[in-house]
């Protein structure tokens, strides 16, 4: 049988009372999943203490009819060095559906149920690790984006300012047109103080105008070829005349 290589090495602690479980347990584990390092104890006190030396990838404990009332794995739980990890409940099949009653009431996550079968927990293992992994990942990767998206933002910020602050230093008029594929449109929609007091309109009144409305009626004729040089080279220098508000220019 081919196993993901994403488990190929996991820790597992097991809390086993029963050898011969353990036993089953580890030859099963040592065939399947060779790189696997299983650590048993015999008393779950005994886990936290083994996961501030070693953290292990997942908890197996096994539940007796005697530990039904004692909730054990809420214990484990209320540990700080074990509050993500997840449990796996080993135990009878006559004990499943009760022991399940008694873990959806805690509303403990990360807790599940196994009966007490060696190829069925050693998958149960494989599949929480591998999809626990893979949570990790996509939360590293998300706080990663965030982080991306975060600097983005302050050098976008950071740009605008830097643009507000010569727009509105400028000495010259300052207008910032905005054209599409085929050159035209021609709106306005940027421009600096000085451009409103030469032309004569409010802020708000030249961004309702085009470059047409704007030039000079001597200068209309120049206007689509320009537009044009613009989009094909980026960049284009030149002199032009636009019309105030009043007619002059």
């Amino acid at each position: 049988m081919a196993h993901d290589n994403g488990t190929a090495e996991l820790s597992v602690i097991v809390c086993y009372r029963q050898q011969q479980r353990l036993d089953a347990l580890r030859a099963y584990v040592d065939k399947t999943f060779p790189q696997w390092q299983v650590d048993a104890v015999s008393d779950f006190r005994i886990i936290p203490e083994r996961m501030t030396t070693k953290p292990a990838d997942c908890i197996a404990l096994e539940i007796t009819e005697k530990l039904l009332d004692n909730t054990p794995y809420a214990e484990l739980r209320a540990n700080s060095v074990c509050t993500t990890t997840p449990i796996l409940l080993i135990t009878d099949f006559e004990a499943r559906g009760k022991l399940r009653e008694r873990v959806a009431q805690t509303g403990q996550p990360d807790i599940l149920v196994m009966a007490d079968e060696e190829g069925e927990l050693a998958e149960a293992i494989s599949v929480i690790v591998r999809a626990r992994r893979a949570e990790e990942e996509l939360r590293a990767v998300n706080r990663r984006l965030a982080e991306v998206v975060e600097e983005r933002s302050r050098a976008l910020h950071e740009s605008e300012e830097r643009y507000r602050f010569l727009l509105n230093t400028c000495s010259d008029a300052v207008m910032a047109f905005q054209v599409d594929k085929q050159g035209g449109n021609g709106r306005l929609i940027d421009i600096n103080d000085v451009a409103c007091k030469w032309t004569g309109y409010g802020r708000d009144e030249l961004t309702r105008l085009s470059l047409r409305q704007l030039a000079a009626p001597d200068r209309l004729n120049n206007v689509p070829g320009r537009l044009e040089s613009i989009l094909q080279h980026k960049e284009l220098f030149f002199e032009t005349v636009v019309q105030a508000r009043d007619g002059s220019k």
